[in-house]
């Protein structure tokens, strides 16, 4: 007979934790014990991380799946549907752009290339559209304001089809970066081009002379059309209109001056991309409270991850891979689903909403999709308890987030004691993670997080790799703390906005202290937070404002945003032109 050693945690509610194997024999999924243990958790995690579910990518089938598994569960645990009158809260976005059946092409001299050919390509950002002018070579389409190297000047590219190579003269560093390859667009595109063709040089040692078509969602469309060209077509396009490629290319790198140049010939550019929507859910179920049901305390994980690996991926394999992501976050979803299973039999003084988000790997979208429609009123959550990453704890050390946004935290954190773990706490209430969404709103948050590691974000996330009885110890913390917070009155519970919030901003540059908005679709740069005290808190911005110009400069996106705020220094001044109810306001910031 094999012994189960169980571990009572003191406090508000105790919780039977197993920390050894103690299954039921059962070859079914589902699980029945609402005690904690080891075997289940590792049940859950071998399932949600499994090849069979693919990744579990926002959107998917098998997100869908994923989603009614949690469902599921929680209907077997007796947890009160709390979606749209049922678990699931489904909500949209756009997963990618895809090129429409002979609607992307080159034309010239009578001679048309389609993209069915494999010898064109839309870029990614590109607008919709057709465009017809004369074409003209600009080199990198490099301008260098401060070194006075700027491959426009000799060249009028106004309503015209512009060549471009990618990365840089005698390198083809950057050649694959697309946010470089971006910022060189938005340029051509600023000296009025009606079309950029992008190439690759001839020095180009990079797989990807077309690079694959990916949307980014952060990322304002081009007004124009984009187009990407092999080298040999690219060559064989300015042979027709009788230049030399590789003679102009090779000029560049000898004289470190621009090679631009006009031509007579006319070119065609169409380009005709679809957007593919996509259909997510998170997962909601509620424990009523036994005492005030009408206060909340929220439970959260994200249960999707990268799919084959075509967003967020730092895998730079040749093939597409799945990315089970067994700690990211199978791990936090397997505690989500015990700690709901227990608390359906346990209930405490305040309701508990067990909240399983999609598409955080995205960009906080399920969390953000709930705030903008939350099943409970907003005002009556009193804190949000959120768990990504948890199931590689090593040497004990446990980090805990969003110590900061309630002063209750110190007292209720300090005094919880559970042997192995050593708790590392940090103020800050933001972060790549659901609980940012919360906190945003002034709700108290904690995130629990037991490190990153190498195989984050990577194929080689695997569930074997996962401390199960580590898992069981930081949900043993989690549920202290649940006690605990169940402990005070609802008026000692309240927000405390001294975690500093991190700048928006590139690195060495000048900040504003604002927190983008990742689930924004639209144009410009919208704003879901302002850090109290610093430049943009100064100058009156508000969470929700959208960031449209920097004295008269468009912003179309947040990237645009990032090249812009390059362009200033500490104690410089701007306008800056923000869209709130619609209305365009301006407003003066001194740079920090």
């Amino acid at each position: 007979m094999k012994k189960c050693t169980r571990f009572f945690i003191a406090g508000s509610i105790a919780v039977a934790l197993l920390l050894s194997g103690c299954g039921n024999g059962q070859d079914s999924r589902m699980v029945t014990d609402p005690e904690i243990t080891i075997d289940d958790l590792r049940s859950h995690v071998y399932y949600l991380a499994s090849e069979e579910l693919k990744g579990r990518e926002a959107g998917s089938p098998e997100e869908a799946v994923a989603a009614n598994y949690i469902a599921d569960h929680f209907e077997a645990f007796g947890l009160i549907p709390a979606g749209d009158n049922v678990y699931l809260q489904e909500f949209s976005f756009t997963r990618g752009v895809r090129q429409q059946p002979g609607r992307v092409f080159l034309e010239s001299t009578g001679v048309r290339i389609n993209a069915e050919e494999g010898l064109v390509m839309a870029w990614g950002i590109s607008g919709s559209g057709m465009a017809t002018g004369r074409l003209v070579f600009a080199g990198y389409g490099i301008k260098d304001t401060e070194g006075g190297y700027d491959e426009y000047r000799p060249v009028d590219v106004s309503g015209k089809i512009v060549m471009i190579m990618r990365g840089d003269p005698e390198s083809d560093e950057g050649a694959d970066n697309r946010d470089i390859i971006r910022e060189r667009v938005r340029l051509a595109e600023d000296h009025g081009a009606a079309a950029v063709l992008l190439t690759v040089p001839s020095h180009y040692e990079g797989t990807q002379p077309l690079l694959p078509l990916r949307y980014d969602r952060l990322a304002a469309a081009a007004s124009i059309p984009v187009l990407q060209l092999t080298r040999e077509t690219a060559r064989i396009l300015m042979q027709y209109a009788a230049f030399d490629l590789d003679f102009m290319e090779s000029e560049i790198i000898r004289s470190g001056e621009p090679v631009s140049v006009e031509t007579d010939m006319p070119v065609r550019v169409v380009v005709d991309l679809a957007t593919e929507r996509r259909v997510a859910r998170n997962v909601i179920g509620l424990v009523e409270g036994t005492d005030d049901p009408e206060r909340y305390i929220v439970v959260g994980a994200h249960y999707d991850h990268l799919g084959l690996g075509e967003h967020a991926s730092l895998y730079d394999g040749p093939e597409p891979r799945i990315h089970t992501g067994a700690d990211d976050n199978a791990s936090g979803t397997a505690g989500l689903l015990e700690l709901a299973h227990f608390y359906a039999e346990n209930p405490p003084r305040y309701s508990l909403l067990f909240l399983a988000f999609s598409a955080e790997e995205m960009g906080l979208l399920g969390s953000e999709y709930f705030m903008v429609n939350p099943v409970v009123p907003v005002e009556n959550i009193l804190a949000m308890i959120n768990m990504d990453m948890i199931g590689r704890l090593t040497d004990g050390q446990l980090a805990i987030f969003g110590t900061g946004s309630s002063d209750i935290w110190d007292e209720l954190i300090g005094g919880i004691s559970i042997e192995g773990i050593k708790v590392r706490m940090s103020d800050s209430g933001t972060g790549n993670s659901d609980h940012t969404s919360f906190y945003l709103r002034e709700i108290p948050v904690l995130h629990y997080f037991t490190g990153t590691h190498a195989e984050y974000h990577r194929p080689g996330d695997l569930p074997d790799l996962i401390n199960y009885g580590g898992l069981v110890s930081v949900l043993s913390h989690v549920a202290q703390v649940i006690g605990g917070i169940n402990g005070y009155e609802p008026d000692d519970i309240t927000f405390a906005g001294t975690a500093r919030a991190p700048a928006m901003n590139a690195p060495g540059t000048v900040t504003l202290g604002v927190i983008p908005d990742y689930s924004y679709e639209g144009d410009g740069f919208r704003i879901s937070g302002v850090t109290p005290g610093r430049a943009g808190d100064l100058a009156g911005f508000r969470s929700g404002d959208i960031l449209i110009a920097f004295n008269n400069a468009r912003i179309a996106d947040i990237y645009d945003y990032m090249r812009l705020m390059r362009e200033f220094h500490p104690g410089d001044k701007a306008v800056v032109t923000v869209l709130r109810d619609e209305e365009e306001i301006g407003l003066t910031v001194v740079f920090e």
